[in-house]
């Protein structure tokens, strides 16, 4: 008998309302991915192992709690009750974690050091920790869509609507949340404060499930226990083998997916938002898609198939379109502007060009297998956890596979492909499933064209996307001398065919890392000189960041009696051969300790102390390196000198805008009691201490002693003392004029990564150059005069003279220009 059309009403208006909770959960739930692993990464460090420790850990939990919602959902006869009790559970953990990190921290240093634990037994304490702190709330999380499947569905013949409906609705929410931690609730409030709403939501959501459970009907889970479909047994196998397999290949298609995009994104963290913004948002519009058609259809199997073989498909045929950003990216910033929002837009269209059908296709195979897997709906909640479970642990291996596995052995483009043929397959062996001579006949033709169309774009894509693009970046008369796609890092060098040593270039996942130009040689030799021009000489040396190596290099002529380097990426220094004659090649150097680790994980965990710290990272504005600028990074490392050690930090005037260069001096000189600041051109460098910095240019001269050293740094002119000192450029007092009012870098409110993309060129650079140079300083007034020949002064005062007139010729002609520009657009 159909039930009355006041009780459909109060069904669907329940429904609307669980659907709005289920999307702010998913907004809280992808805010909390976000912040939780970037605050544990500060602990387990940003290593590719630490981190896949901390996605499996939270995709783990998921898993764990939908498996257990899948065994115990039937007994439950208020699903929505149970769900707000989650919710409220998340967002109190939420709140706690921040407490508990401190403590986490010390746990795992006590079991570092306590244990002398080598690097197998320090990745497994990191795998422990990691499952520690995030299997509680991701648990929780995890039993919320079996839940509100049993509450929500009351008919086998919406199981596909409203199965479909939850989930893509808790996507679109994830989506939201990506896009607004990403772009707004971080960079404008920070960590903490994003944290504490994200927490509010989820209470908020628990609180409103559990009033309204008060309310609603309880679900009688066997009264409407209907016979079992025909062959609904062979459906659940199938369903659960087809969405395992697809949580595999989906996360190894992400995992590939964000190192190509990083290629031609470049690693800022809005091209990371952008990229996962639209791989959710086409999950979720593809699940509401086909949330009907699942209810609708009459051969389940062969409609997932017809789905994966479309996945496999255009995955091929559309990532080959990364390969053709550069030249696209042209057409879409004239379209949309040169500014910042322009850039995002650009990204954002060519992300959904990329990622939009297959992802769509991706999020359609959820209310198929829901509904292919569940025989009637006393079984949708038990259905949809077991179903859900069996994706994410899918996930788990393909995420360890891709990227430990396939990437390092057969490169990320032929490991996509890799993945899309395994889709093919078991689309293949679900559309040729079953059926009569007729259904057969038309199976055999999808399955032919199928493999027609994979064929196509196999042929037509290039053998290697990856080495496709980084050969495209070949500057006229350049080769690639070498090139290694790894589990860290993909690696290029380049450089001039006539020569084997000078002008090389190495690129670092698509981004700038370093060269052997005239240019790149001073930067490295100042910044690996720098710790000798003062009076107390450095004994114990930690440098990170290896590049070229010619900062390491540099040092390793100095009489030092240890180098500890430090480097996140073994594939650089596999890439060092290529720069020996320039970094002296210092990897095979007595000396020197090479440490696969990020700087900051790395101080974290040493007992070590060192007379100078050098630091030298990719620029500040690149998704993850703020935290090498930070204040409480700055104070791990005063931890680590000796008395009077200094610390030395490279600082570009490129790719940032006036503020930004602005914050990150403001925060070193509040974190050093003593600095000064050194400069080549565009490129500076910060050097802190808790003694006074005593320059002297006598010590320096005695001290270099490596006549290798000495012919390279007078064939860039540096090798006289008042050419090294020459680049001097300002004191503390200085520094903190030129940086007054600059908010300080922190932990909680990384600044600089989400201000500083927003200089999307060059155009920034002399803009910083000038504003800065307007507090230069002569360095004859940090030099005691009694013990600097009066020859020495008199050159470096006249140094000073002379770059100073240049640089106000400059401000001049800036200021004309400026003018200029606004004139012109006055009378426009």
């Amino acid at each position: 008998m159909p039930e009355p059309s006041q009780s459909l009403r109060v069904r669907y208006a329940s429904f609307l309302g669980i659907l709005l909770l289920f999307f702010l959960s998913g907004a809280s739930g992808l805010v909390y991915q976000v912040i939780w692993i970037r605050l544990l990464s500060r602990i387990f460090g940003t290593t590719t192992f630490a981190v896949s420790a901390l996605l499996a850990a939270f995709m783990a939990g998921l898993g764990l709690g939908s498996f257990l919602a899948s065994r115990y959902v039937r007994r439950i006869h208020r699903p929505l009750r149970w769900f707000g009790a989650l919710e409220v559970g998340v967002g109190l953990y939420a709140l706690a974690l921040n407490a508990l990190i401190p403590g986490a921290e010390r746990l795992f240093l006590s079991l570092i050091g306590g244990l002398d634990l080598a690097l197998s037994g320090e990745n497994v304490a990191k795998v422990l920790l990691s499952f520690l702190l995030l299997l509680l709330p991701t648990t929780l999380m995890g039993a919320s869509l079996p839940l509100l499947t049993q509450q929500s569905v009351h008919r086998l013949s919406s199981m596909g609507l409203r199965t479909g409906a939850l989930y893509a609705v808790n996507t679109f929410g994830a989506a939201f949340g990506c896009f607004a931690a990403g772009f707004y609730c971080i960079p404008s409030w920070g960590m903490q404060a994003t944290t504490e709403l994200a927490a509010a939501v989820n209470v908020g959501v628990g609180l409103s499930a559990i009033a309204a459970s008060s309310f609603g009907e309880t679900i009688a889970t066997e009264k409407e226990a209907a016979a079992a479909s025909k062959g609904s047994t062979s459906g659940l196998r199938w369903a659960i083998a087809a969405f395992a397999l697809s949580g595999f290949v989906a996360i190894g298609l992400e995992v590939v997916w964000m190192r190509l995009f990083t290629l031609v994104f470049k690693g800022y963290t809005y091209s990371f938002t952008a990229m996962l913004s639209v791989l959710l948002l086409g999950i979720a519009a593809g699940s509401l898609a086909f949330a009907r058609p699942a209810d609708r259809s009459r051969d389940l199997e062969g409609l997932l198939g017809r789905i994966q073989i479309g996945i496999a498909v255009t995955v091929v045929a559309l990532t080959t379109l990364l390969a053709y950003y550069d030249e696209a990216s042209i057409y879409l910033r004239y379209v949309f502007g040169y500014d910042f929002r322009g850039h995002t837009l650009s990204k954002f269209l060519w992300s959904l060009s990329v990622l939009g059908v297959p992802t769509f296709l991706f999020g359609a195979q959820f209310p198929v297998v829901a509904r292919l897997a569940t025989e009637h709906q006393g079984k949708a909640g038990s259905r949809v956890g077991l179903l859900y479970g069996m994706n994410v642990v899918g996930s788990i291996l393909g995420a360890l596979v891709t990227g430990f596995a396939l990437i390092p052995w057969i490169g990320s483009h032929r490991s996509l492909k890799l993945l899309a043929t395994a889709m093919m397959v078991m689309a293949l062996l679900l559309v040729v499933k079953k059926g009569g001579p007729r259904a057969n006949t038309r199976k055999l033709v999808t399955a032919v064209a199928g493999v027609a169309a994979m064929a196509t774009a196999l042929s037509l894509a290039p053998s290697d996307l990856s080495y496709r693009i980084h050969e495209s970046w070949l500057l006229r008369d350049e080769v690639l001398y070498h090139y290694e796609e790894g589990a860290t890092a993909t690696v290029m060098v380049a450089g001039p065919r006539e020569s084997a040593f000078r002008d090389k270039r190495i690129i670092v996942n698509g981004s700038s890392a370093s060269n052997s130009t005239e240019y790149g040689l001073s930067v490295n030799r100042i910044q690996g000189s720098i710790p000798f021009l003062f009076a107390r000489a450095p004994r114990k040396v930690l440098a990170t960041c290896f590049g070229t190596g010619i900062t390491f290099g540099t040092l390793s002529q100095f009489d030092v009696e240890r180098i500890d380097g430090v480097d996140i990426s073994s594939e650089v220094i596999r890439a060092a051969s290529e720069f020996k004659a320039e970094n002296y090649d210092v990897v095979d150097e007595g000396r020197l300790r090479i440490h696969i680790d990020d700087g900051r994980n790395f101080l974290l965990k040493s007992p070590e102390t060192y007379d100078a710290i050098t630091m030298e990272p990719m620029p500040p504005a690149l998704a993850g390196v703020s935290d090498m600028y930070t204040r409480e990074f700055y104070a791990l490392c005063r931890e680590h000198l000796t008395p009077g050690g200094i610390m030395s930090q490279w600082v570009p005037l490129y790719f940032l805008r006036p503020p930004d260069v602005k914050m990150l001096y403001q925060t070193f000189a509040e974190s050093f009691a003593y600095v000064m600041v050194f400069s080549y051109s565009f490129d500076t460098f910060l050097v802190g201490s808790d003694r006074p910095l005593d320059l002297s240019p006598e010590k320096f001269r005695s001290r270099l002693v490596s006549e290798r050293l000495a012919r390279d740094l007078a064939a860039i002119d540096l090798a006289e003392p008042e050419q090294m000192f020459a680049t001097f450029l300002m004191d503390r007092e200085a520094m903190l004029a030129f940086s007054r009012g600059a908010p300080i870098v922190t932990d909680d409110l990384p600044f600089v990564e989400f201000s500083g993309p927003k200089a999307v060129d060059m155009t920034t650079t002399s803009e910083n150059y000038l504003e800065l140079t307007r507090f230069a300083r002569p360095v004859t007034g940090q030099l005691r005069g009694d013990e600097v020949p009066p020859a020495l002064l008199e050159a470096l005062d006249a140094e000073f003279r002379e770059k100073q007139s240049l640089r106000d010729s400059a401000r001049r002609l800036d200021a004309l220009r400026r003018a200029r520009r606004r004139h012109d657009a006055a009378m426009n």
